[in-house]
């Protein structure tokens, strides 16, 4: 931590607004800035005074850009400033001053500001994700007014997506829809398959992102980490953490404890941080304990792990995001230690 002039910044679309603290805490100084004089301001101020700011939107660029003029730029948890806030009134420059006292605690971690390939590598994580989404929508859907229709078709939800055309064909051909219906449903057949090619180059595209990262390209050996998985783990900030559980605990993926006296009382996962990059390594980890449920005499740690937890009767979820838990570790490992995954 900085022990010299901290400046905690209220950041906005067009109006920024500043609180510079001392050694001890106290404000000495607060004013505001436009948008387009923003990095002036910050340009006046001295070289050693670090730079709070509160993890949003826009930090990141100005994160960015902060570093570039040599100074150094902390980002703050949204929910680590807002308890430093509630003893004042809400206003603009006492949540800068609140990201300014934040900044000065040692215990609280920051958040690791994204480069500009980092943010090329979330884009295309979040485009996939609403990509996703819409064409689950879109497929539920189409599938239900045809059902209204009186149409049903055989194919999973999977594979309709892929032949909604043909299956929307076929209801019309054998007068389930009108000819007025048939050529909504014809648009929408569209849409669905305009989004399955979205999702396949989005796929493509992050899979040649893997190739340029040394960090992916070891994380996809791990077993049950696909190149989807291995992207959004390569964009993690691992090196923030000093533990392999400190790094599986910020994915929230780690118990709650309920603690009194020597009594300790373990509860649900936490579910804090990352809530995409936890829901796709659960996903990894069912992977891996359906092949643990299918595969006889394994060698690998993991499915020999996973068995004998399915074997004690664990419901097959908890061994799931025990898996889960056990791939942010050793992808913590990987990472850190700069091995290679060996099946064991």
């Amino acid at each position: 931590m900085n022990d010299n002039i901290i400046a905690g910044i209220d950041l906005a679309k067009n109006i920024m607004h500043f609180a510079l603290t001392n050694r001890s805490g106290e404000k000495i100084k607060q004013f505001k800035a436009k948008r387009d004089d923003f990095l002036s301001a910050i340009a006046q101020l001295d070289p050693d005074t670090l730079i709070a700011m509160e993890a949003c939107g826009s930090s990141n660029y100005w994160a960015q850009e902060i570093t570039r003029l040599g100074y150094k730029a902390r980002l703050i948890k949204t929910k680590d400033a807002k308890v430093y806030a509630k003893s004042k009134q809400k206003n603009d420059f006492n949540d800068a001053l609140a990201v300014a006292k934040a900044a000065r605690d040692p215990e609280l971690q920051s958040v690791k500001a994204k480069s500009k390939a980092g943010q090329d590598i979330s884009l295309m994580h979040k485009t996939r994700q609403n990509t996703i989404r819409d064409r689950i929508q879109k497929t539920n859907s189409m599938m239900s007014s045809l059902g209204e229709y009186g149409y049903l078709t055989k194919l999973s939800k999977g594979k309709f997506c892929k032949a909604c055309g043909s299956e929307v064909e076929k209801a019309y051909q054998e007068n389930f829809i009108s000819k007025q219906a048939y050529e909504i449903l014809k648009i929408d057949c569209q849409e669905i398959t305009a989004l399955c090619e979205k999702e396949k180059l989005i796929d493509k595209l992050i899979v040649q992102s893997n190739k340029q990262s040394a960090k992916a390209t070891k994380l996809q050996n791990i077993l049950g980490i696909g190149p989807i998985n291995a992207s959004c783990l390569s964009n993690a900030p691992m090196e923030n953490y000093e533990t392999p559980r400190d790094f599986a605990a910020s994915l929230g993926l780690v118990p709650k404890q309920s603690t009194s006296g020597d009594e300790i009382v373990l509860g649900s996962i936490t579910k804090q941080g990352d809530r995409y990059a936890r829901t796709m390594l659960i996903q990894a980890g069912r992977s891996v304990v359906m092949r643990a449920k299918t595969i006889k005499g394994p060698t690998d740690k993991l499915l020999i792990w996973a068995q004998r937890k399915l074997a004690e009767g664990k419901h097959f979820n908890v061994v799931c995001v025990g898996v889960a838990n056990k791939l942010a570790r050793i992808a913590y490992s990987v990472v850190i230690n700069n091995t290679e995954y060996k099946e064991a």
